[in-house]
């Protein structure tokens, strides 16, 4: 049986006493302490962070973070999730059996328990393999249970993606160098109830101890360490103590922060409410290490983006800059100009997606010089208004790397890559999987990287905005016979503009009516913007 899965001997104690033994026992059920393994607190609809709470020896999965048995005190489960600053946390529990005063033995040690927070980590179906980036909370000896994690985590080569997302650890009263409690408590348990391994391993400068740091000092460097410290002595019988001093509850390692905390080893993990000053600044450190964890994931997404799109740059042959010739389309338009295009119908017809049996394709003709690509630099522009999902493609005649069929479509592609990672993560793959094809072989291209590929997968509403088709030095009609392989399905709608000519009236009429709308600019179209150009 997996130790996460390990049942407690005998009932624990009431109050969770570390390094102290209560004179009556008191029988609790594990729905005031707690289940062992990984448990599931709190889940938002899109997490960015995970929280990861272990409690102490002694302690439970619920019981070490509850003032009282009632839920209302479970602050990681009640208070976190309500609160705006974590609304993008995803929060989890871990307990193991570390109840040292049941009768029945064992020969479990830190070293075991690590082990079962890392096989948890790693088998839960919604925590191994996201990517969310992962804090740590670790109250007394949970702290080295989670360092012992970290540390066998780091040695696993199969376990480098989850490690890498393990952010911050915040130790709570974490003993790193042991307590001369542990040594008392050690003999106690001998005459009345059976030695624990785990105890012994809190011992002063214990070998378990050196073990744990010696190894965890290796890796510390990549982690945000918060170490909050007890200044309140703990009543025990008639004596009170600092259970863990400052000295034993700090790493004293660069970088890390230590926070004192007005509070005994037992309520510096359980308060009264969210007004409690000891609240107050945990949750104030927690809620700055979120913020500044999505900043890092957001940073590192977009350079994990940048990195995966200038691959896809080498594999589509992308060289040239093609918003320079957005730019270039835009310069030229004056305010106020080319709006008359909103109130034609057939426009408001290719844009809407909810209006059923448009043809996809809207062919624009127009006269030589009469501003159709100035129009097509408004249309784009108004998309990106209303963050629709485009892409575009200008060609030029007498411009060799910008005439060819084969350039639009790659181009086309790869902007699509920008804006939609499932597509992109296909092109990658083909990538990776060495899918080749001639960069100037655009029915290869149409084939590969459209029908076979980006067609296959789930894209949003998309609009294609093709300029000055007749300008391409590849017949129109290889386009026009792609397009019509497209399924009408397909959330997919094209804007062609092009001279008016009788080769591409008769491509036109091969497509059909359900495939193409096409339409003229007239004078009177451009007569608004004629107006504004003279009064200027």
């Amino acid at each position: 049986m997996p130790l996460g899965n390990l049942r407690r001997g005998s009932k624990p104690l009431s109050g969770e006493t570390v390094f102290s033994v209560p004179s009556e026992t008191i029988i609790e059920d594990d729905d005031v302490i707690g289940p062992l393994g990984l448990n599931l607190l709190s889940e938002p609809t899109s997490p960015l962070v995970d929280f990861v709470f272990v409690h102490g020896l002694g302690g439970g999965s619920k019981k070490t973070w509850s003032k009282t048995p009632s839920d209302s005190h479970f602050w990681p489960k009640r208070w976190l999730p309500s609160d705006s600053d974590f609304e993008n946390v995803r929060i989890w529990s871990f307990g193991y059996d570390s109840i040292y005063t049941k009768k029945k033995s064992d020969v479990l040690d830190i070293d075991d328990f690590g082990r079962a927070l890392l096989s948890g980590l790693s088998s839960s179906k919604c925590l191994g393999n996201a990517e969310t980036l992962i804090v740590f909370i670790g109250h007394s000896m949970g702290g080295l249970v989670i360092k012992k994690t970290y540390t066998l985590a780091r040695r696993d080569a199969s376990l480098a993606a989850l490690w890498k997302r393990f952010q911050a650890i915040c130790f709570l009263a974490t003993p790193h160098r042991g307590s001369n409690w542990a040594q008392t408590l050690s003999g106690i348990l001998q005459v009345a109830y059976r030695s624990r391994a785990y105890v012994g391993d809190l011992k002063r400068d214990s070998q378990a101890i050196q073990s744990i740091n010696d190894d965890f000092e290796q890796y510390s460097t990549e982690i945000d360490i918060k170490s909050f410290y007890e200044t309140q002595k703990l009543s025990v019988g008639f004596l009170k103590l600092l259970v863990v001093e400052k000295e034993s509850a700090t790493l004293g390692y660069d970088g890390e922060q230590k926070i004192p905390m007005y509070a005994d080893h037992r309520s510096i993990c359980k308060f009264d409410s969210t007004s409690d000053p000891n609240y107050k600044i945990l949750r104030d450190v927690l809620s700055h290490i979120v913020h500044n964890t999505i900043i890092q994931r957001k940073r590192s997404q977009a350079k994990q983006t940048r990195d995966q799109l200038n691959d896809l740059k080498g594999y589509l042959g992308i060289h040239e800059e093609w918003r320079d010739d957005l730019i270039a389309s835009e310069d030229p338009r004056l305010p106020g100009t080319c709006e008359w295009i909103n109130q034609k119908p057939y426009y408001q017809y290719w844009t809407d997606f909810t209006t059923s049996n448009i043809p996809p394709v809207l062919w624009l003709k127009g006269k030589p010089a009469s501003g159709k690509s100035v129009l097509v630099g408004y249309i784009i522009g108004e998309l990106g208004k209303q963050q629709c999902d485009f892409s575009y493609y200008f060609f030029k005649h007498g411009e060799a790397s910008k005439s060819r069929l084969s350039t639009c479509l790659r181009s086309i592609a790869f902007q699509m890559a920008q804006k939609n990672a499932q597509v992109r993560d296909l092109l990658l793959e083909m990538r990776d999987n060495d899918t080749r094809f001639e960069l100037s072989d655009d029915r290869t291209i149409w084939r590969k990287l459209f029908l076979s590929g980006v067609f296959q997968v789930q894209f949003s509403q998309q609009y294609w905005i093709i300029d000055a088709l007749d300008e391409c030095v590849d017949s129109p009609e290889r386009l026009s016979n792609m397009l019509v392989k497209i399924d009408p399905s397909l959330p997919l709608r094209i804007l062609i503009t092009s001279r008016e000519s009788s080769d591409l009236e008769n491509i036109i009429s091969i497509m059909g009516p359900k495939r193409c709308f096409s339409t003229a600019t007239s004078p009177a179209d451009t007569l608004s913007d004629i107006r504004l150009l003279i009064e200027k």
